[in-house]
């Protein structure tokens, strides 16, 4: 009886088998962190090209900020 109770517990714990399932274990966390990372990158990409969709409206903000230095100077006569 504790011989078969014996084989029986080895068989259960084959170091072969546990080694192979950790490793397709840890091979799955590796590749499901790297889809992830990748969908990241992806979506920042897309972020950083559809703000550069938008457009630059240079000559209105120069001309803002042209009546603020001239209504300092017109404070600074009075």
């Amino acid at each position: 009886m504790p011989k078969r109770l014996i084989t029986g517990l080895n068989s259960w714990f084959e170091r072969d088998r546990i080694v192979g399932n950790l490793e397709i274990f840890q091979d799955f966390i590796v590749i499901s962190l790297c889809l992830g990372l990748f969908c990241v990158m992806l979506i920042r990409l897309g972020d950083m090209f559809f703000s550069l969709l938008h457009p630059l409206d240079l000559q209105r903000k120069a001309e803002g900020r042209g009546q603020k230095a001239e209504g300092k100077k017109y404070q600074l006569k009075l």
